[in-house]
């Protein structure tokens, strides 16, 4: 073979080493599939982020109200009105089963000590400096 054969076949080899090898077909389908499902997921549950236990205690005391001002049956009235109780206190009790993890405060990487001296040891330190400051010019 000539030296500008081999050459050729050399380029021609290195382009298809650097070209990724294409993805198997159940591979590629499955992942489609998996993206889809996820994009879909979020979709549906992304306006579920939106409610708060305040806005259901708000949806509980509003459903009572219209309720309670409504010319409806009296059947109609009185399980609206309990429906709107049932939903006030379950948001109440997830309101209050709720906490927020402790954070520590940092600063650039090292934790912040926020505390502040007791007005005793304040009072020690101004003292101490103004002593010092007597003492000073002598």
């Amino acid at each position: 073979m000539s030296d500008r054969l081999r050459q050729e076949i050399d380029e021609i080899l290195g382009k298809y080493e650097k070209f990724p090898l294409r993805e198997p077909l159940p591979s590629r389908l499955r992942r489609r599939v998996s993206l889809l499902a996820r994009t879909v997921g979020q979709l549906l549950l992304s306006p579920l982020r939106l409610i708060t236990a305040g806005r259901l205690m708000l949806l509980g005391v509003v459903l009572i109200l219209v309720a309670y001002f409504s010319w409806g049956g009296d059947s109609i009235t009185r399980s609206i009105i309990i429906a709107g109780l049932l939903v006030f206190a379950l948001a109440f009790m997830v309101s209050l089963r709720r906490r927020t993890p402790h954070v520590e405060p940092r600063w650039r990487g090292r934790p912040l000590d926020l505390s502040e001296p007791s007005v005793g040891a304040r009072l020690r330190a101004w003292w101490g400096r103004w002593r010092g400051q007597r003492r000073s010019p002598r």
